[in-house]
């Protein structure tokens, strides 16, 4: 039957999420992607990104996957996270539970509207995984303001600038664990 056919990260499946090729997102968003390994790498907790951008709005949605792109070109799926601008400034208030990432609030109180045109940075933690991207693969990076598979969009940006370079260096970390 067509459910064994379903495909997920780790091989066929009767579960209803899937990870099909994500090609599609990719073309849609500004992606980066690396140089193929030379060696496996394995990618275990909380990938963080740091991006500085500027917006045309007092709010923007940032969304930003983590891929697989194999030699033949296929791209697979492998953690994401998301982040409104308004809510990107972080605490120092204890929360009532333990947790790896920034701290943020979500309330009125701790949001922090863009000045439209101004750079601000946002940092965020991907989802946690534990992925070993093989050699001969590369890792991609898509960043998009809308994911409109999933979320409604929201009435802010019409247009986001990602900024790098020495005063303003976005980039991704990863969490990596040497090779036993």
């Amino acid at each position: 039957s067509d459910v064994y056919k379903r495909q997920a990260l780790l091989g066929p499946t009767k579960s209803a999420i899937l990870y099909p090729n994500q090609e599609q997102f990719s073309n849609r968003s500004l992606s980066y992607t690396s140089s193929a390994l030379s060696q496996p790498l394995e990618v275990t907790g909380h990938p963080r990104i740091t991006l500085y951008l500027s917006a045309d709005a007092e709010d923007a949605a940032v969304f930003v996957v983590l891929e697989d792109v194999a030699p033949d070109g296929h791209v697979r799926y492998v953690t994401e996270g998301s982040l409104r601008a308004l809510h990107r400034l972080s605490t120092t208030v204890s929360p009532p539970y333990r947790d790896a990432v920034p701290v943020r609030l979500y309330d009125r109180a701790g949001a922090a509207p863009l000045e439209p045109g101004e750079i601000a940075e946002l940092s965020f933690a991907l989802l946690p995984t534990s992925y070993e991207f093989q050699a001969g693969h590369a890792l991609r990076l898509s960043i998009a303001g809308i994911d409109a598979d999933y979320f409604d969009p929201l009435e802010a940006a019409t247009s986001l600038r990602i900024h790098w370079g020495r005063e303003h260096s976005s980039g991704l970390t990863l969490p990596i664990r040497p090779m036993r």
